[in-house]
């Protein structure tokens, strides 16, 4: 089947992402490594993720789970610190390939992070942003991309999906998704892209 939609990854691939600087300013005492490890393991961060907890009730469980000792407030900022832009060049090749076909994006983000991506770009860049937070779902899982489906109507065979995530594209594979792994390399994108449009 022919290319009919383009599903973009956000973090990794549409923006840069610096956690190492947000646990820095976090005030975690526990070194990066292990912080970011129990962190993204944690049913806190998947609750989260999944728009189940609040922000605040999120920051009560990291400072149970990794320790900081700041306020809310500082928190708040210290977690948006990882957003530290849009990825070199990602901004011309979504306004280059807008209109040959629907460019949406699939993320695993939640209200602090969603509300700060689109101080940095335009969300008109694409026909529709599926957010975990907004669906309470959450990649890897199956049932996130079946919903995607649903809501498009497309078939998976018709989907390039796009991801700086060995998991997360290993499900798109087993569900007939077309995919690239890509890691802050817009140039890579418009290649494939190129070559599935035959431009």
């Amino acid at each position: 089947m022919g290319l009919k939609l383009v599903l973009f990854d956000l973090g990794g691939v549409v923006f840069k992402l610096n956690w190492q600087a947000s646990f820095e300013k976090l005030n975690c005492p526990i070194g990066f490594n292990q912080a970011l490890e129990i962190v993204t393991h944690s049913q806190a961060l998947d609750q989260f993720e999944k728009g189940l907890i609040s922000p605040f009730a999120f920051y009560e469980n990291l400072k149970t789970l990794i320790k900081i000792n700041i306020d809310y407030k500082a928190f708040t900022k210290a977690w948006n610190r990882v957003i530290e832009g849009p990825v070199e060049g990602i901004e011309n090749l979504l306004l280059e390939f807008k209109g040959k076909l629907p460019i949406m994006a699939l993320t695993n983000t939640n209200i602090l992070h969603y509300d700060k991506l689109w101080q940095i770009i335009d969300p008109n860049h694409f026909d529709h942003i599926f957010a975990s937070h907004l669906m309470s779902k959450r990649k890897p899982e199956d049932d996130i991309y079946h919903e995607v489906l649903n809501q498009t109507g497309f078939n998976s065979e018709q989907v390039l999906f796009i991801d700086d995530t060995a998991l997360n594209i290993e499900t798109a594979q087993r569900l007939n998704f077309k995919t690239l792994l890509n890691f802050n390399n817009p140039q890579q994108i418009r290649k494939e892209l190129i070559s599935y449009l035959d431009l």
